[in-house]
């Protein structure tokens, strides 16, 4: 299997070529803009699947070719969302019924999608649906790449939702979950939500059955999150539960970090990375509690 790029264009081919007695046959070629060559039909025999985004005719699809004993065969072809403008890496991986599945992030205008693509009784399917073409269930209003979250060896995507706030706070302060995210074929299941911090790369994990119940108050420019209770039912905020803050190693002072009620969460060369747990225990939060929330972002 070969891809190159056709001269003078930024057009790409893939070939499919076999050797025998000595002669070399091409067996197929492709169009592609990615291509991904992994064991989608569950026979034990790598296939090959093809991407293309055809930028003039506005269209985008996915072919998957069998390379089995019984020569090449297509498989069957899906369309992807013809919106997009770029493809990362495609990622075989499974859903979370265990169907082998590829993940291809997309660019799509200010964001990104995860095109999933998977094969089940012998017919190629994909999550696009082109007879909704405006609903993309994936998009995020951001670059974040879909991952396997929870390292169980399915990818996760990072479904955005809207933290409940006050309605007079300002649009540009309010903030999202990410709810990290398993597909089985016909629906999302989240697996964990999550407070992304990707300006300073780390991120609060917060429990399913509270994440209701926070207010994150963003001070960027000081590099602190404040968490506060909040009651959606009256659409109040609490008292503050407990806060992060980011300082780099030049202007850490841990005794005076201490003194003050901090407990470090974790540090780079460059960075360390601060909680301070407030007097409301409501949820009964200590700084252990918020350390096992916290994670870097690799």
């Amino acid at each position: 299997i070969v891809g190159w790029y056709i001269f003078g264009t930024t057009e790409k081919q893939v070939g499919v070529y076999t050797y025998e007695g000595e002669l070399l046959t091409q067996r197929a070629i492709e169009p592609y803009t990615q291509f991904a060559y992994a064991d989608l039909t569950g026979d034990g025999v790598d296939d090959l699947a093809v991407i293309y985004l055809n930028l003039t005719e506005k269209t985008s699809t996915a072919k998957l070719l069998s390379l089995g004993d019984k020569g090449i065969i297509e498989v069957g072809i899906v369309k992807l969302d013809p919106s997009v403008s770029a493809y990362s890496t495609p990622v075989f991986s499974k859903l979370s019924d265990n169907t082998p599945a590829l993940y291809i992030d997309a660019a799509k205008g200010s964001g990104t999608i995860t095109e999933i693509i998977w094969c089940k009784d012998g017919v190629l399917n994909g999550i696009y649906n082109p007879e909704t073409p405006e609903l993309s269930l994936t998009f995020r209003n951001s670059t974040v790449a879909s991952g396997d979250y929870n390292n169980n060896g399915i990818i996760d995507i990072p479904l955005p939702e809207l933290l409940l706030s006050p309605a007079e706070m300002a649009e540009s302060d309010k903030v999202f979950y990410s709810n990290w995210s398993e597909f089985s074929g016909t629906e999302f299941k989240t697996v964990s939500s999550a407070f992304m911090v990707y300006a300073d790369g780390y991120s609060i994990t917060v429990p399913e059955n509270i994440k209701q119940n926070f207010l994150v108050i963003r001070k960027a420019e000081a590099r602190t999150r404040l968490f506060y209770s909040y009651n959606p039912d009256k659409g109040e905020a609490g008292d503050e539960i407990f806060r992060t803050v980011v300082v780099t190693t030049l202007e850490y002072h841990k005794e005076t970090f201490e003194n003050s009620g901090y407990t470090e969460l974790g540090k780079t060369d460059n960075l360390v990375y601060l909680a301070k747990i407030t007097e409301d225990t409501s949820y009964g939060f200590t700084a252990e509690t918020v350390k096992s929330m916290f994670a870097l972002i690799e």
